[in-house]
């Protein structure tokens, strides 16, 4: 599906030109000195091309909406209207209706860049506030040149995708690094502001080298973003600071409140694999009966882990898409950094609030090195059962 991310067939210049024109009210020449007719990335709902502002002689990105999208989205809403209608004939007990809600609210965010433009300058003051400076930024927006349909921003220059490890290293950046700061930057706005990007896959996250030679992190594309309160990002930072140091009692407790007896199964929908794989034991890992259980709960256990998942609240599914997003871009970067590591230090910002400084550094002491011996058993498990292994890594979600 990463093909979808920016290299889905262009469409022609003459339809970017007109959307253009349209949306800005000027011929094209009277507001850029130069527009590359050949787009840089071209997505399902729009394109971008290379160009240089007449006024502001900025080389810029123009993101441009597909001239019909918006019609054809109207179209396929009334389509799956009334085939929802027609299937609550069949099952009445259930709320159809949340689905068309759910889909109409996404999808029409996305097809407005104004949203995004105010998202991304939103995410960018966050940023900052959070003191990641030139570490992560969002990209700067050009609001004279925002429409609807019309996105002008800021033109990262030898920008490479960030799951494109050999582009990095090549770019003389360190990979750990980069991994690191993209991580912060996620669990920085899903525990802390709780305003976040819900889209985080490699075609929205640029990488390019700052003059001083670190890495800059340029996150794109804010139009699908999601806003926890205060007691979601609460509940949120004490299942991932449960899962990670391993407190069970308290995951029980989280769990339940979901109507899910199973706590091991509740923490999987959130670490992307089964729990006892995270929790690696060698007295565990030795028994036949562990393999056994970890193939059983990949391939029968779907059905149960999706339920857990429906009975969420909706802001918690972008929650999980951002954090599989991270998952993927991780397995990508092929990096020894520990992910699941990175978010712990700001879910227990959140969720031991108020916790002193030893008692947090006592957390985090013990997850490392419990992490890390999880970590060298699981080096053991995925030379015995490579495809297994590579299953729990790449295909295992709800």
């Amino acid at each position: 599906m990463s093909v979808l991310q920016d290299r889905v067939s262009p469409r022609p210049f003459g339809e970017i030109r007109k959307v253009l024109e349209t949306d800005l009210g000027r011929p094209l020449e009277e507001v850029f000195d130069r527009v590359d007719p050949e787009p840089i990335a071209a997505a399902s709902l729009a394109q971008v091309h290379r160009a240089v502002l007449k006024q502001e002689k900025a080389e810029v990105a123009i993101k441009v909406q597909y001239i019909e999208i918006a019609q054809r989205f109207r179209g396929d809403m009334r389509t799956i209207d009334f085939m929802l209608r027609l299937a609550g004939w069949f099952y009445p007990g259930f709320n159809f209706g949340q689905i068309l809600n759910k889909l109409t609210t996404t999808i029409s965010a996305e097809l407005d860049f104004r949203l995004e433009a105010h998202n991304s300058k939103r995410a960018g003051r966050d940023l900052e506030k959070g003191g990641f400076g030139n570490r992560v930024v969002c990209a700067r927006i050009f609001p004279d040149y925002v429409t609807r349909r019309v996105l002008v921003s800021e033109l990262v220059e030898h920008g490479v995708k960030i799951s494109n490890r050999k582009g990095i290293i090549a770019n003389g950046m360190n990979v750990s690094e980069v991994s690191r700061n993209f991580f912060d930057a996620i669990a920085y706005q899903i525990f802390v502001t709780g305003f976040f990007h819900a889209d985080p896959h490699a075609g929205n996250v640029l990488v390019h080298k700052l003059p001083d030679g670190s890495p800059q992190i340029v996150l794109l594309d804010y139009g699908l973003c999601a806003e926890l309160d205060p007691v979601q990002r609460k509940e949120l930072s004490d299942i991932w600071s449960s899962a990670i140091t391993h407190n069970n009692i308290k995951l029980s407790e989280l769990a339940k409140r979901y109507h899910c007896d199973e706590f091991e199964l509740f923490a999987s929908c959130f670490l992307m694999m089964p729990y006892v794989y995270h929790t690696m034991k060698e007295k565990i890992y030795k028994n036949v009966e562990f393999e056994r259980s970890i193939r059983v709960q990949v391939r029968e256990r779907m059905d149960d882990i999706n339920s857990i998942v429906n009975r969420l609240p909706k802001e918690y599914a972008f929650v999980l898409r951002s954090l599989m997003a991270t998952k993927s871009i991780s397995h990508e970067l092929g990096s020894q950094l520990s992910r699941s590591m990175c978010l712990l230090r700001y879910s227990l910002y959140t969720s031991h609030a108020g916790a002193s400084f030893i008692r947090i550094y006592y957390l985090k002491v013990l997850a490392w090195m419990e992490t890390l011996y999880a970590l060298f058993m699981m080096s053991f498990f995925k030379f015995q059962n490579p495809e297994l292994a590579k299953t729990l890594e790449t295909k295992y979600y709800a």
